[in-house]
């Protein structure tokens, strides 16, 4: 393959770069996007096409080579090395593709190509000061549900940066919010519950979030759509801010989490509920709620079935109510 690539990209670049080709330069950018799905391929193919694929992004006449070229550098940009000249070629044009509506395929491979950019931690003050509003925007277009769970997985990633936090929080919990609550997007829920989750890591956020998310987490967790990233992805959401709970909310959470615990089905929601009850019984003047609601349950699940993360989170937290005076 590198010897047929070596071969090849002289050309390629060259009807990257051909005039009044339109179709041409769509072709060449939609090769060195499959040609980059190598690995071994990225650097020689970002060494001499990546201004020319810069280039053919921000021609305003070639839909179909804005389309391929943002496919292109997202393959790229799945190299940790080549990130920063990504970056630094290719920002400012990403971010006009982002808020091209009228190309929802543009939109989302730009969306993953600033996934994959973010992933490097040096660059997500960068990309936040650049794209947030394009960002959140995205997140609230009901008409590409590919390109929103993209650009809230870039949130997601962006929030793990406690200095992101705040500003992150205020352009786009309301947008996060709605994404998971939406049954029909079961990526986004899952990206949503993660950025949701980042966020609430900080103290002074948690009980915003959890005002305006706590709502939403019963239905959410009884679905019977829900999948297994975003149950895990909720878990640590409700973790971060299960201490802020109220006592109806707390009252309310135990309802959810026994029945989840009750369901076979779902051996991961077992597992999440079992793991959450147990974390729940660490703090004392819940242990005798606890201990009411899923004793029981948690007996059950610790000493039968096939599904071994719930078994140990059902003895986790039976071993932390025993210090509870009616857990038995």
């Amino acid at each position: 393959m590198l010897l047929v690539a070596d071969a090849a990209l002289p050309a390629l670049v060259s009807l990257l770069q051909a005039a009044n080709n339109p179709t041409g330069n769509a072709m060449a950018a939609s090769a060195l996007c499959n040609l980059a799905d190598e690995a071994e391929l990225s650097t020689p193919i970002a060494d001499v096409a990546l201004p020319a694929l810069v280039s053919l992004l921000q021609d305003p006449t070639n839909t179909e080579g804005n389309t391929k070229a943002a496919g292109a550098l997202c393959n790229l940009a799945l190299q940790p090395e080549l990130r920063q000249p990504i970056a630094d070629a290719a920002l400012p044009a990403l971010v006009s593709m982002l808020q091209n509506t009228a190309n929802a395929e543009g939109q989302t491979h730009a969306a993953s190509t600033l996934w994959n950019l973010s992933e490097n931690v040096g660059l997500r003050e960068s990309i936040m000061d650049a794209a947030l509003p394009a960002l959140v925007s995205l997140v609230q277009d009901t008409a590409n549900a590919a390109g929103k769970a993209k650009a809230a997985e870039v949130l997601c990633n962006a929030a793990m940066q406690p200095e992101l936090r705040k500003p992150i929080a205020d352009a786009a919990v309301p947008a996060l919010i709605n994404m998971l609550q939406n049954p029909l997007d079961a990526a986004g829920r899952a990206a949503a519950a993660g950025a949701l989750s980042n966020l609430a890591k900080d103290a002074d956020l948690q009980i915003v979030i959890a005002d305006a998310v706590l709502p939403a987490l019963p239905s959410l967790l009884q679905d019977a759509t829900i999948t297994e990233g975003t149950v895990n992805r909720s878990g640590a959401l409700w973790f971060w801010i299960e201490k802020k709970m109220g006592a109806d909310a707390i009252r309310i959470a135990l309802q959810v989490l026994q029945s989840m615990v009750q369901d076979s089905s779902k051996p991961y929601g077992q597992a999440f509920a079992a793991a959450e009850l147990a974390e729940l019984a660490q703090t004392r003047s819940l242990q005798e709620q606890v201990a009411e609601a899923a004793c029981r349950d948690l007996e059950v699940l610790a000493t039968g079935g096939n599904n071994k993360a719930a078994s140990e989170a059902g003895m986790q937290a039976l071993a932390r109510l025993q210090l509870a005076p009616d857990a038995q």
